[in-house]
């Protein structure tokens, strides 16, 4: 028998931003702010999408089997006249009209959504809606867990907790589109909302709020605009600017605010990664911008039978 040593490797542990020359976290970014503003265009063109798709493109007479003559549009328009007017004809010369979640998005033209308004809800009530939402939100929520649960330290399990609770509403609010249930769909809406707010608070507290982070300032900028102007499209869609704002403006005001408001707290955390800043509650940071390294094993002696 004999007695032999070899060397343990050693491993770096650093909670360092990634270097420059890490072209997956790059490409990670690019992606995150690529796709949330992809998901910014997607919800402000939904109107346009509907007219193109479902109208010049001829999928409405094909996938819409509602029956015009008992559509109600919510701003009291004549939906036959005004699907006459659009050259709403089947091959079969009859009309056509989209139900709930019919359609490639719900109609721009005649709006059928419960609540009595053009809403984000009401375009994306299709499936080819839900699934684009998803598909495309699913990115800045990505960067959510990214940024802050993943680089703060402090109230770190009320940031995380927040953040599961925001994302299981919000996943409810894509599955109980207005047309399944609009009472429950409205409920899930108000507490992914309240849900987020909370989150991005808890973020921002625990960078040091207003006083010592400029990130925190931000956050709560753009969260404070973000709700309050979806307070300011409800007023208008109450009828507060009737007569001052165009019959568009006033029928989409809605809409307009929810786009906006989910835009921007949604856009919160893209831009954030490119600024980290992480919380200072930390044991083992080290002074003088010195690198925090953690090294394990430098050598070891390890005995072994050798026959």
């Amino acid at each position: 028998m004999g007695l032999a040593t070899f060397k343990i490797p050693t491993y770096t542990f650093s909670r360092d931003r990634p270097k420059e020359n890490d072209w997956t976290s790059l490409l990670l970014l690019v992606l995150l702010l690529l796709f949330t503003s992809l998901l910014g265009v997607y919800m402000f063109s939904m109107p346009f999408l509907s007219w193109f798709f479902n109208d010049y493109m001829g999928q409405g007479a094909r996938l819409c089997t509602a029956d015009p003559y008992e559509m109600v549009c919510f701003n009291g328009a004549d939906y036959i006249e005004l699907a006459k007017s659009l050259g709403r004809y089947t091959s079969e010369g009859k009309l056509w009209a989209c139900g709930c979640e019919q359609g490639i998005l719900s109609d721009w033209a005649c709006a059928i959504d419960p609540g009595a308004r053009y809403s984000l809800s009401l375009f994306i009530s299709t499936a080819p809606g839900t699934g684009a939402m998803a598909a495309l939100s699913s990115w800045p929520i990505t960067a959510m867990w990214l940024y802050g649960s993943g680089t703060i330290k402090t109230n770190r399990f009320l940031i995380r907790l927040s953040l599961i609770v925001f994302q299981f509403f919000y996943g409810c609010f894509l599955i109980d589109t207005g047309c399944i249930n609009q009472e429950l769909h409205t409920q899930v809406v108000h507490y992914f909302l309240v849900a987020e707010g909370v989150h991005y608070a808890l973020v921002a507290w625990s960078l040091g709020c207003c006083c010592n982070s400029r990130a925190a300032t931000f956050i709560i900028g753009i969260g404070i605009c973000g709700y309050a102007i979806l307070i300011v499209g409800l007023l208008i869609d109450g009828g507060l600017l009737k007569g001052v704002v165009s019959q568009w403006v006033e029928d989409h005001a809605f809409w307009l605010a929810e786009c906006l408001g989910l835009l921007m707290t949604f856009s919160i955390a893209p831009i954030l990664l490119i600024f980290q800043e992480e919380d200072d509650d930390d044991d083992d940071v080290m002074d003088d911008g010195e690198a925090k390294e953690l090294e394990l094993g430098t050598s070891a002696a390890v005995p072994m039978l050798l026959q």
